[in-house]
């Protein structure tokens, strides 16, 4: 499991509840400064809104549980509280349901913490939630008569991300599977048929692809695909890449005219060719792109089953939050015609199917 670890709102305000007091500087809970946010109670206390917390769990993961953090402490009479409830918005707009009021006794600053790892508050939390700025806690108090300080705030989210291995395609249902998201080109024509994957260039055009709708994790997993056939026209790429979601980091193969080459960026502008070699559709049929105990691995395969290493090295970028596509693109600047030219892909993260020749000369297929 996955931890964001404590992190700090970047935005603390107040918001009315039905008459209550204003909370005074409440935009100090954004730090672990020794400067309260105080709350005089009264007539009990108004939301405190913390939110900007800026998350970006992967958009394939579950949330598995929330925990919030509060350092708070209280002057007056005996000892007040405050309940804390999870919102969508700073609004606020609260979701799932408000904790029991944790109680707050005397001068010294204590730390409280609500939920858990497996606590998700009786909410319904997508990473699309929780990375929006406007996620996050809101705090208040129906108490009276005392003055609450809370001096900061924090949230953890712990999240399960599935492995990139767990996402399989063998192309022969005939249509687009929930897996993919395809961004097309009006030309460069998109079909699965006959069992596979399969991208046809024309005359002009720029790229077609099968990209994952969401992002998944590649330690200790990883990325295979059957290349069944490629073009080895010059103009005409085609490639296997995992990227993360700002397109900044990205693991890649790919074939261009007769040579086969393997890259990473880790960085907008910070592409490195790794590997390269004369592409041969036997030899190379099969390419995956592997992560293990903290390594990389670019590697091809005439079967899917004996694997030949081409490159490692150390995670050159971070890899739990990963999404593969499936690439046809042209090259303007090669020489045309394009038309008709074609690739296919086949068996993505699917083991090889192979002919089994039975009893009598009956030929089988089996995984």
């Amino acid at each position: 499991m996955a931890s964001t670890g404590n992190v700090f709102p970047t935005v603390g305000a107040n918001a009315a509840r039905g008459g209550a007091t204003d909370w005074v500087s409440p935009g100090n809970v954004v730090s672990d400064n020794a400067t309260d946010t105080t709350n005089p109670e009264t007539a009990g206390a108004d939301y405190l809104v913390c939110s900007g917390f800026g998350f970006t769990i992967p958009s394939g993961a579950t949330i598995a549980g929330v925990t919030v953090r509060v350092e708070a402490s209280e002057t007056g009479t005996g000892s007040t509280n405050y309940i804390p409830q999870l919102m969508s918005a700073a609004t606020p707009t609260l979701i799932g349901a408000a904790k029991s009021a944790v109680t707050v006794t005397g001068t010294t600053k204590v730390i409280s913490t609500t939920g858990g790892v497996s606590d998700v508050w009786s909410a319904t939390l997508t990473p699309a939630i929780v990375n929006d700025a406007g996620f996050g806690v809101a705090l208040w108090t129906t108490d009276t008569g005392n003055t609450l300080a809370i001096d900061f705030v924090t949230i953890a989210i712990e999240y399960t991300t599935p492995l990139m291995a767990t996402i399989t395609d063998n192309f022969q249902d005939g249509s687009l599977s929930s897996v993919w998201t395809a961004t097309d080109d009006a030309d460069i024509t998109r079909l699965e048929a006959s069992g596979r994957l399969r991208f046809t260039a024309h005359e002009t055009g720029t790229g077609t692809a099968y990209v994952q709708t969401l992002a998944y994790d590649l330690t200790g997993s990883h990325a295979k695909v059957e290349h069944f056939r490629v073009s080895t026209h010059s103009g005409i790429t085609s490639m296997i890449a995992l990227n993360n979601a700002a397109g900044t980091d990205t693991l890649l193969i790919q074939v261009a005219g007769s040579t086969m080459t393997g890259w990473k960026q880790d960085g907008l502008a910070n592409w490195t060719q790794v590997a390269t070699t004369t592409f041969d559709q036997g030899a190379h049929r099969w390419w995956r792109i592997r992560e293990a105990s903290g390594t990389t691995f670019w590697e091809y395969s005439n079967n899917g089953v004996a694997w030949t290493t081409w490159f490692s090295e150390a995670n050159p970028i971070p890899v739990t939050n990963l999404t593969a596509q499936l690439q046809l693109t042209i090259d303007g600047a090669a020489s045309p015609p394009y038309e008709g030219e074609w690739a296919a892909f086949d068996n993505f993260n699917v083991a090889p199917r192979r002919r089994v020749i039975q009893a009598g000369g009956v030929v089988a297929v089996a995984a």
